[in-house]
């Protein structure tokens, strides 16, 4: 995700269609990588953690 409004955006959809974003992290097979802390931080709203954050 590269942005805030991403995460909330994808996470809302999801969950829109009856999906719990968590069960999207949990097949394992699927990385998050986030754009920055605040950006990683969102994710921690929907129970997400994301697995890369680059330094710059």
């Amino acid at each position: 995700f590269t942005s805030v409004n991403g995460v909330q955006i994808c996470c809302e959809r999801l969950q829109a269609l009856g999906y719990d974003p968590r069960d999207i992290q949990a097949m394992q097979r699927v990385r998050i990588a986030t754009i920055g802390p605040a950006t990683a931080k969102a994710l921690e709203h929907f129970d997400l953690t994301s697995d890369l954050v680059p330094d710059e």
